[in-house]
């Protein structure tokens, strides 16, 4: 569905705003009724039932409300403030989309009582929080679930829009290979974020998409919001970095073969980042455990989207190239290790959480014996 949204814009030339529209709702409904239908018959409906006065339910879902809201609009108003080049087009659908979340508020308040919602979780928590002077460990989980959503899906949202306006700016009368390149990286990326768009949408136990657990770990926290901004223009751009506006298509300029073979490596990499983040279907998010993965890339390595997207990295920036000088090529390449590194610590500090759960430690123990590493190493011990 999302590639038939795609030919569509293309087809129809749509600006960002109804692209991004029509891409997310094409394929947020039809994955959101399958797994509705997958999960039916397993979710739980015996709390529907529960003995809660009909006035403490809604003042439950109305501190709920309130407590999302705040949340929202704490995290765009911040991320405006400190990295507005970076959220670009949030305020775009903010007006759009206001009668719609107006009606989900009146849904949320009046709807028939049944198994709490993650919104009246929250307002549980809250509530509970305020009786007893603290919050517990649940209401912890509850809070920095939401915290979570807060912070990354007006991020991808907006950073879906940019790529989704990028690919509507190319050049359709004159495609190349160059073009061609150029659009067929905004189409991933697009697909990419749109996806985990989708996943920040989805908390929902009909669907089983619910958050299990939220990593509490400080370090996991830190090395995966130095990838994104506010922080990130702290780290990773300043810092840490490594490109000097000098990439591989200049580079390759005079080798016309060669260009098209990296440049198909690249493409390569980032088609199976984004199929990593596709095969998540509803449950993508960062630092949380939605239920493991374990098809598509994720049979063969633990972590195929950061293992491409950095390698991608090295292939665009080509930062061992000494075009400004050795001293400049060599510190971009260590500028790109840095980065390098904080991945490899997000990837450790994932595995630590969901470490917890027994079915990804079965996962990591198999990946550890026939994923691509796990079987070239006993192979090579088999020779030897």
């Amino acid at each position: 569905m999302a590639t038939l949204a795609w030919v569509a814009i293309l087809h129809w030339r749509l600006p960002a705003l109804p692209a991004i529209v029509l891409l997310v709702v094409s394929t947020a409904i039809p994955m959101w009724l399958l797994e509705l239908r997958r999960h039916s018959r397993a979710f739980d409906h015996g709390d529907h039932e529960r003995q809660v006065p009909l006035k403490q339910l809604r003042l439950q879902r109305l501190i709920g409300l309130a407590g999302v809201a705040i949340l929202f609009a704490s995290s765009i108003t911040m991320q405006n403030f400190l990295a507005k080049d970076w959220i670009v087009g949030v305020y775009e659908w903010t007006l759009p989309a206001a009668p719609v979340l107006g009606f989900f508020c009146l849904w949320q308040l009046f709807c028939r009582p049944g198994p709490p919602s993650p919104i009246e979780e929250l307002g549980i928590s809250i509530v509970g929080a305020w009786n007893q002077k603290r919050l517990d460990a649940g209401g912890v989980q509850i809070l920095l679930g939401w915290v979570v959503k807060a912070f990354f899906l007006p991020l991808m949202l907006a950073w879906s829009y940019v790529w989704l306006a990028d690919a509507s700016d190319q050049n359709w009368n004159s495609i190349g290979w160059a073009s061609f390149f150029a659009i067929a990286m905004a189409w991933l990326y697009a697909i990419d974020t749109a996806f985990a768009t989708i996943g920040y949408m989805s908390t929902s136990r009909r669907i089983g998409a619910h958050i299990r657990s939220v990593d509490t770990a400080l370090l996991g926290w830190l090395s995966a919001l130095a990838c994104y901004p506010p922080l990130s223009l702290l780290v990773l751009r300043t810092w840490l970095e490594y490109k000097d506006g000098f990439e591989w298509d200049a580079w390759l300029h005079a080798s016309p073969a060669l260009a098209l073979v990296w440049g198909a490596a690249i493409l390569l990499l980032t088609a199976i980042y984004t199929l990593s983040t596709v095969m998540f279907g509803p449950r993508f998010s960062n630092l949380t455990n939605r239920g493991i993965i374990t098809s598509g890339p994720y049979r063969y390595c633990k972590h195929p989207a950061y293992f491409c997207k950095n390698l991608s990295w090295w292939l665009i920036s080509v930062p061992f190239v000494a075009n400004a000088g050795l001293k400049t090529a060599l510190f971009n390449s260590l500028a790109l290790i840095g980065v390098n590194i904080i991945y490899w610590l997000r990837a450790r500090t994932e595995e630590r959480h969901l470490m917890q759960d027994e079915s990804y430690r079965q996962y990591a123990a198999w990946i550890d014996k026939h994923g691509l590493l796990g079987s070239l190493r006993h192979r090579l011990a088999g020779r030897s």
